[in-house]
């Protein structure tokens, strides 16, 4: 027994024990020597007291240092400067309290350039609860930075201006109202609204307009301080915060030196144009306290500017205030006014000189509404424009309109023929080629009896599809009109190249005519032009027997006004037109005088 116990060596045992402890220890080492260096992480591991005692490949690779000048150093001499000793007073605190510290850092690479880095510290401790030394691992996050940077660019700022966006104007119109309260000071708003931005868009193309926008931008900070925001809210509008104001007139001084630098000229690939502005302003205390409520109030402001005229600031007022629901309200209504039969359709006459017979009437829309009474059209028509219910209502009219006039031709000997209104905001908005067809089908009214009276803006739009439009309506047999001649952009080539049948002078000319040479001559010079481009004229606004003997004179060949009739219901036109209408009425009118 002795013997084959002797076969077992004890000590052969705990070798071997040994052995395997430390050919596992030595695998542990070359695993955690790879990790350091092959991973990613910058890796610094320094003493207790703070002093480098080993850095990775990556440490180099980040930071520009090799392993040679870190050993032995603090690493204070990474530090960017940027954090102050507050900062690293609570890191060290809490490293020590916790055992760990770790959050975003600032620290500076050999090249000097400073980087941000996510970086973790670990104390090590021995077996007695000592330290006796402290790990460090961090990441260069700059890319992350740079994205998040990216991204949070393109959230608050416009990427055409460079100008901040909406999200970051009430980000700092907020701020703003905050120190202003704090402070005792006012703060300004201010809405701009570029002029004939979309025509220069449409003329000259999308990369000229987007060029003036940037112009634009650029002029609107060269009027305002640092401290002040210019944004783009949208399109070719765009708005300023005026901080730290004083006094009102501060804001009207920078109001007017920004309506002055708009409207100077601005070149743009060759072409010298010139745009129109108009500015809307509110004031925080005066208007309100709140963000939303001043950002609405400028808007309201700056559309009343709008209606005063081109380049044209304008305060927001209580009673602006009251307006806008007043409209809202108005608006509410106006959708729902056909439903409930609250419009109406009036005829004015318009009279043949050569006959004395009515030969026309023009059909002009009335809203009577149940609780506010007659709402005159320079109230409604607008709204109706600026919302798109005019396509609604314009078809309402025409469809009513001619069926009406197509009922009255049985009752006439003579055909009395309809005028209408067609707004250019109906073109724009599709007024097709088929509903007028349709219009004449659905009344039986002849088409030759229908005109379409367009304002001349339409004609500076001379597009193509316009001029074929026109044509195709030239097709149906419908006249066309032009109203209110004289008020827009006149032009000559204009009237040539459209097919126009009737030239109507606006009521302004043919009131001062008589006592006026003027406008006298201007009369005298559309029917000359007129005539010899083969239109036909019709002069609105006729009052007096001095202005219908002086156009009579000019050979102008029909009349419309209150001389002869103010524009009637469809009752007192049966009664005072249609009952009539074999009485030549200006033969009637020359006896009285």
């Amino acid at each position: 027994m002795k013997k084959n116990l002797g076969l077992f060596d004890p000590s052969a045992l705990m070798s071997l024990v040994d052995t395997n402890k430390q050919q596992h220890v030595a695998q542990q080492l070359r695993i955690a020597t790879t990790i350091f260096d092959v991973a990613a992480e910058a890796i610094v591991v320094t003493d207790k007291t703070n002093t480098i005692c080993a850095v990775n490949p990556a440490f180099s690779r980040i930071t520009g240092y090799s392993k040679a000048e870190v050993l032995g150093k603090n690493p204070q001499f990474l530090s960017s400067g940027r954090h102050d000793v507050n900062f690293y007073r609570n890191m060290w605190q809490i490293l020590n309290q916790a055992g760990q510290w770790q959050g975003e850092i600032w620290n500076r690479r050999k090249s000097g350039e400073i980087y941000p880095e996510w970086l973790t510290i670990t104390k090590i401790e021995d077996e007695t609860g000592d330290i006796f030394a402290f790990i460090a691992i961090f990441t260069d996050i700059s890319k992350i930075k740079q994205d998040e940077e990216q991204l949070w660019r393109q959230t608050n700022y416009d990427f055409l201006t460079g100008l901040p966006n909406n999200t970051l104007l009430n980000d700092r119109l907020s701020n703003a109202l905050i120190t202003a309260m704090r402070e005792e000071h006012l703060v300004a708003l201010l809405f701009i609204d570029l002029d004939h931005f979309k025509v220069i868009n449409n003329t000259l193309g999308h990369a000229a307009g987007d060029l003036l926008l940037q112009k634009v931008a650029q002029r609107l900070l060269g009027c305002v301080t640092e401290m002040d925001t210019v944004a783009r809210f949208s399109g070719d509008k765009f708005t300023i915060v005026l901080n730290s104001v004083e006094k009102e007139d501060e804001i009207a001084v920078i109001a007017e030196n920004i309506i002055e630098q708009l409207t100077a000229p601005f070149e743009l690939n060759g072409h010298s144009v010139f745009v129109g502005t108009s500015i809307g302003v509110t004031v925080y205390p005066t208007d309100a306290n709140d963000a939303d409520i001043l950002l609405r109030n400028a808007d309201i402001a700056m559309y009343r500017a709008k209606s005063l005229g081109p380049n044209v600031y304008q305060f927001f007022t209580s009673t602006m205030n009251e307006q806008i629901h007043t409209r809202m309200s108005l608006e509410h209504d106006l959708r729902h006014a056909i439903e409930r039969e609250e419009l109406e359709l009036y005829y004015q006459p318009i009279v043949d000189l050569e006959t004395g017979f009515v030969a026309k009437a023009e059909a002009l829309l009335r809203w009577e509404h149940p609780s506010r009474g007659k709402v005159p059209p320079y109230e409604f028509i607008p709204l109706a424009e600026e919302t798109g219910l005019i396509t609604k209502l314009g078809e309402w009219v025409l469809y009513t309109a001619a069926r009406q006039m197509s009922q009255w031709q049985t009752q006439v000997s003579m055909p009395i023929s309809i005028s209408i209104n067609v707004s250019t905001h109906q073109l724009k908005r599709g007024l097709s080629i088929a509903t007028i067809a349709d219009v004449l089908s659905y009344s039986q009214l002849a088409s030759q009896l229908l005109t379409l009276e367009i304002t001349e803006s339409l004609l500076m739009e001379d597009t193509v599809a316009n001029i074929q439009w026109f044509h195709k309506i030239k097709e149906l047999g419908v006249k066309i009109s032009i109203d209110d001649f004289g008020t827009g952009y006149s032009s000559l080539s204009y009237l040539k190249r459209f097919p126009l049948d009737f030239l109507k002078i606006d009521r302004s000319f043919i009131r001062d005519a008589i006592n006026k040479q003027e406008d006298a001559s201007l009369v005298k010079a559309i029917i000359a032009m007129a005539q010899g481009l083969k239109l036909k004229v019709i002069a609105e606004g006729v009052e007096t027997q001095e202005q219908l003997s002086f156009l009579h004179q000019l050979h102008c060949e029909y009349v419309q006004g209150f001389y002869f009739f103010k524009p009637l219901s469809v009752t007192d036109f049966e009664k005072h037109v249609l009952e009539k209408h074999n009485v030549p009425l200006l033969k009637k009118r020359q006896s009285k005088s």
